[in-house]
């Protein structure tokens, strides 16, 4: 029975070179580049629209276009090391990020200005437990 759960164990154990390649693959991951920017302007816009049509598929789609897996790594990877340069450089990241954001959708929504919020914005706004929980798992 132990050695079930030292095989189970040892599937988190990794050699000191493959944690320094993955460290480094995260830090490089996380540089800011045209391409980041690009990407978050463009995720915004799909985003931003696929509210405004009530459809969850476009939402999902611009969530995907988004480029934010790497920042978030390194904030985690960040914390778990204690890495004050590397948290201020993914926080910023994401915190750039929110605002492109938030400004490109401001931007449209006066240009598109609509009337009424529809289901996909009001399910936003009331998170229930169950949300909660799939955030979670989801990482």
């Amino acid at each position: 029975m132990k050695s079930n759960h030292k095989k189970i164990f040892n599937l988190f154990n990794l050699s000191e070179a493959r944690q320094q390649k993955a460290t480094l693959q995260i830090k490089e991951g996380v540089q800011e580049d045209l391409d980041f920017y690009i990407l978050s302007f463009f995720s915004a816009i799909v985003i931003t629209l696929g509210l405004i049509l009530d459809n969850a598929s476009v939402i999902i789609g611009g969530m995907l276009m988004a480029s934010l897996v790497w920042p978030m790594l390194a904030l985690a990877l960040a914390i778990a090391q204690s890495n004050i340069r590397l948290f201020k450089i993914s926080l910023f990241s994401l915190v750039k990020v929110g605002l492109i954001t938030l400004i490109v959708s401001y931007l449209i929504g006066l240009i598109w200005p609509f009337t009424e919020f529809n289901h996909e914005i009001v399910s936003r706004t009331q998170p229930s437990i169950l949300e909660l929980v799939i955030a979670l798992v989801a990482g």
